[in-house]
């Protein structure tokens, strides 16, 4: 199994999909699982947990605000230029 942390300590790295095929391909792996393990510490984890349990259809109260801020802007009748 390929560990991406370890690989990309040294150094930035980019890994597109196009790498990831050709590993796939030339390793005869279908699964991607069986490439990549990706996992999080503790503290990620929970964080992510509490973000979630408080989010509103998948969003934040705070992006919930932006939005309505925002189609509030939008929405907005602009008088016409004379």
């Amino acid at each position: 199994m390929l560990r991406l942390m370890n690989w990309c300590t040294s150094k930035k790295n980019t890994f597109t999909v196009a790498h990831i095929v050709t590993i796939m391909i030339a390793l005869r792996i279908w699964d991607i699982r069986d490439l990549i393990e990706i996992q999080f510490d503790d503290e990620v984890v929970e964080y992510f947990k509490k973000e979630r349990s408080i989010m509103i259809s998948g969003l934040t109260q705070d992006l919930m605000n932006v939005m309505e801020e925002n189609s509030e802007r939008l929405n907005k009748v602009k008088e016409p230029v004379s």
